[in-house]
């Protein structure tokens, strides 16, 4: 039978799953013309996701259903669905890691990046710089200290989706960090299964550059942002000195206001209104 089976689909997303109802996952498939992302993933609310055919209606019903972050059988209940899977990752995570499988499955570029990729507030950051910067380090304390989830470290696999690239680790390296003084970390047993994701969306880029040899002159109010193009896309990328001592704060807050929108911008904007109109209210 012609098509993609989900049952490889799934393997291939690297989610954790489990079938409630016992038909067999091998004998459902997907064409496998025009697969994309879009055309076959729904998620109608934060803990269902539903995969159905390309170009089905809202009357057809679709092919399998997902509910993430934990089983209800009452709410599995009212899902018209041909099969219904469990998996304990959230919706988020659960939704990108299919969207990254089909995106695979469309041929959409694979680009591999030497980076570290943690979600923290619900947003993804990947943490590049040249080797021996402190990425993986950064990621711990993050990890540590903030709540942050491990996505990836040392490879992280990137598919451009259709609002922002996206991320995963290869199958070989998940859920392990490699910490130069400690070796090899195994995130989920030493911090539990909440800190560690299958995928997730990339938002925010983190840079570490060598430490600067001293504080610049003039005050930039934009502070130290740029863009960065992710494959084939752009992403704002905090700049900052390796090893500096108050990473895990200014990440965290950068990850709050990437949370909130473009507000870096609007906010400088504000304070050079003020110092303008203060420099008018002399003069006047």
């Amino acid at each position: 039978m012609a098509g993609i089976c989900l049952e490889q689909l799934l393997k291939t997303s690297q989610l954790d799953w489990h079938p409630r109802h016992g038909r067999a996952l091998s004998r459902l498939r997907l064409p496998a013309a025009d697969i994309n992302p879009e055309a076959h993933l729904n998620r109608p609310s934060p803990r269902i996701i539903t995969l159905s055919k390309a170009g089905a209606g809202e009357s057809d019903t679709p092919v399998l259903a997902l509910i993430c972050g934990g089983f209800s059988m009452r709410q599995a209940d009212t899902v018209t669905a041909q099969s219904v899977i469990h998996t304990p990752e959230d919706a988020d995570s659960a939704y990108c890691a299919l969207a990254m499988a089909l995106a695979g499955h469309a041929d959409l570029a694979l680009n591999q990046c030497h980076a570290t990729l943690v979600r923290l507030h619900g947003q993804g950051i990947l943490i590049s710089g040249p080797p021996g910067s402190g990425k993986s380090t950064l990621a711990l304390a993050l990890i540590r200290e903030a709540g942050a989830a491990l996505v990836a470290d040392d490879c992280v696999d990137i598919r451009p989706l259709r609002e922002a690239p996206a991320g995963c680790s290869p199958a070989l390296l998940r859920h392990y960090l490699h910490s130069p003084e400690l070796g090899a970390l195994d995130i989920a047993c030493l911090f539990g299964q909440t800190r560690v994701v299958t995928a997730c969306q990339i938002d925010l880029g983190v840079k570490l550059t060598p430490a600067p040899a001293s504080r610049p002159a003039i005050v930039d109010l934009n502070g130290n942002w740029q863009q960065q193009e992710l494959a084939g896309m752009t992403i704002p990328t905090l700049c900052l000195a390796a090893h500096h001592t108050q990473a895990v704060t200014l990440i965290d807050l950068a990850a709050r206001m990437t949370a909130m929108g473009n507000v870096t911008q609007a906010m400088a904007d504000i304070l050079q209104q003020r110092q303008q109109q203060a420099i008018q209210d002399e003069q006047a």
